[in-house]
Formats: structure tokens, C-alpha cells, sequence
């Protein structure tokens, strides 16, 4: 039997993989919208034209800096296959 803190410990990963799944990457990013990242930190968008696979440049703020990337027009840092925190959504509505 699980014990009260691996039931929490458990609810809590389940929850964060269905939220992760709610987010999935499967269009692309609304460039009209707003935009974060996939772990809620906040984006700065510098342009959408950087051509090659990784167009969509801008910077993340993690840990009170704001780190530069480049993104595909799916929103992904590293690819579209590969889901990361730093991956770019629009903001839920």
C-alpha cells in the first residue's frame, strides 16, 4: 500500500503529465496571440523571420534573466518531436 505522501506525490505527477499532454505540440504557434512558455514563464518576441528551422526568436525569462532561443514555428526549442518547459504556447484563453 502507498502511503499518504507517495498517493500526493503520485497525484501530482499525473497531473502535471495531464497538463503537459493538454499542451502538446500540434500546430503552429498563433503569433497573434500571446505567448509563453510551455512552464508559464514569460516571453519577449524579437522577430518570426529568422528563417531555417528555428524562425521565431526571442528570449524566456528563467530565474529573473531572460535567456535568448531561437524556436520552430511550432513553438519548439529543441524539435518538434521533443517536448521541453521552454517550448512556446499562446497564453489559455
Amino acid at each position: 500500500m502507498k502511503t499518504d505522501k507517495e498517493k500526493k506525490l503520485t497525484n501530482k505527477i499525473n497531473t502535471m503529465f495531464q497538463k503537459l499532454e493538454e499542451t502538446m505540440i500540434d500546430d503552429e504557434l498563433d503569433l497573434t496571440k500571446p505567448i509563453m512558455t510551455r512552464a508559464g514563464n514569460a516571453f519577449r518576441l524579437y522577430a518570426t523571420d529568422g528563417g531555417g528551422r528555428y524562425p521565431i526568436h526571442g528570449a524566456c525569462k528563467v530565474d529573473n534573466e531572460w535567456r535568448q532561443g531561437a524556436w520552430t514555428r511550432m513553438g519548439s526549442l529543441f524539435s518538434d518531436d521533443y517536448v521541453s518547459g521552454l517550448d512556446l504556447i499562446n497564453v489559455p484563453e
